[in-house]
């Protein structure tokens, strides 16, 4: 399968970013009876019990679709298949995952990791186009979508039986319906309504126009099209983890343990396995012994900041992606009760924060945030350490300010993924300066 081109669009990035990694020894036939939404919400692989694993696909895919790079012997390079597969094997065999089968099975196989790799990618690419296909001004002029064969298969699939077995109609014989016709989830083995629609299907889609959608009877004359599949697919997201039934939570609880919550029938993960380790349990030196300190940034107005977070705006981050910073930060401060003073420091201190984003000295992946940590030197002697949160879909959660001893508090997590000590002169890996 040809290696799809993605360009870093920010749905696509935020999509990937929002998964947890969940290991479990399901196959896919049971994992189909795991509620959409959280399915959606996961980074699985039949089979794989290995948080290792899971975590570096998840770690992995999030550079590539976000065209971030990975810092790798001598330099950076971007993440591509073979580097993905190479570095998944290796894992897998050092956990002890292969089978030397070598086929889809073999969770350290070429052709299970690079069907993996396929299918997230393609999965990444296809949701951001269908995100673009429910502009106002696309789904005017673009309606409707067509199922084409875009590969042969040597034993194909009867796509027009499960077409029609689906509630598909065939306008002049062909599959074409509107973007917001439920056919397109129906159809999917995933319950998407965006390719791929299953494994190595070889099955695509293609625009319909709107003036050869009324041709085929597809769609009235001059008839208005709502954006309304995104809706739909909101509400089915939504009322798949709503009033699960009694058999299936007991179901779901057996497989997953505390991995899941259903609390008044609905469900959610809980993202977990790895235990937290310290800086200390690491074998890092305190904060307290760090050197060649960047100089702190100056304060800005803290009215000025805060008018940057309502309109809300992305900066760059340390990895070479963007995060975001806005009304999110707003709203965890006002449910924390934080003092008018507290938030005001902060406000005044956003470049302090951004800064520390771009370029920290560490990064942990917790729970459920990564947490970026820096210590700045300050003009009049001492020094300013920051700690900022972001959580899920690259968004900043919060930030604070605190000393040697609070940034210390503050390094502990499942991994240190990021390092960016610097060498005497230098910059930290990856940055690009």
């Amino acid at each position: 399968m040809p290696e799809i081109a993605i360009s870093p669009l920010p749905e696509a990035v935020r999509r990937i970013a929002a998964k947890t990694p969940v290991a479990s020894r399901l196959r896919t036939a049971e994992w189909s009876r795991v509620p959409l939404a959280l399915r959606e919400r996961a980074q699985f692989s039949a089979g794989v019990e290995s948080v290792r694993l899971l975590g570096t696909i998840q770690d992995k895919l999030e550079k590539r679709i976000g065209m971030v790079q990975e810092e790798v012997a001598g330099g950076t390079a971007h993440v591509d298949r073979s580097s993905f597969i190479g570095d998944l094997r290796k894992i897998a065999q050092e956990e002890g995952l292969g089978t030397g089968t070598g086929g889809l099975t073999d969770v350290s196989s070429r052709k299970r990791l690079g069907l993996v790799y396929d299918m997230q990618t393609r999965q990444a690419a296809e949701f951001a186009r269908w995100k673009m296909g429910e502009d106002p001004d696309v789904l005017d002029a673009y309606p409707a979508q067509e199922l084409i064969r875009e590969e042969d298969r040597i034993v194909p699939r009867d796509w027009r039986a499960r077409w029609a077995g689906k509630g598909g109609r065939f306008p002049m014989g062909r599959m074409v319906a509107l973007k917001s016709d439920p056919v397109w989830a129906a159809i999917s083995a995933f319950g998407t309504p965006w390719p791929p629609f299953d494994f190595g299907s070889g099955m695509g889609i293609e625009d319909v126009s709107r003036e050869e959608a009324e041709s085929l009877g597809v769609l009235p004359a001059g008839q208005k099209v709502e954006p309304q599949g995104e809706r739909d697919f909101n509400e089915s997201l939504e009322a798949s983890v709503a009033d699960v039934p009694p058999d299936l939570q007991d179901w779901m609880e057996m497989s997953f343990g505390d991995k899941v919550a259903i609390v008044d029938g609905r469900a959610e993960w809980r993202p977990g396995g790895q235990p937290e380790r310290t800086w200390k349990e690491n074998g890092l030196p305190s904060a307290r012994e760090w050197s060649a300190l960047p100089p702190a940034p100056e304060n800005i107005d803290q009215k000025q900041a805060r008018a940057r977070l309502e309109e809300g705006f992305e900066a760059p981050a340390y990895d070479g992606g963007m995060v975001r910073f806005g009304t999110e930060v707003l709203d965890h401060w006002a449910a924390g009760e934080k003092k008018p003073g507290d938030i005001a420091g902060r406000l005044a201190h956003l470049p302090m924060a951004m800064e520390t984003v771009r370029t920290p000295h560490e990064v942990w992946r917790q729970e459920t945030q990564k947490t970026l940590v820096q210590a700045f030197e300050k003009a009049a002697g001492g020094i300013r350490a920051c700690v900022v949160a972001v959580r899920q879909g690259r968004v900043v959660k919060t930030w604070f300010l605190t000393d040697a001893k609070g940034l210390d508090t503050a390094r502990h997590g499942m991994a240190r993924i990021w390092s960016g000590v610097r060498a005497a002169g230098g910059s930290p890996p990856g940055t690009g300066t």
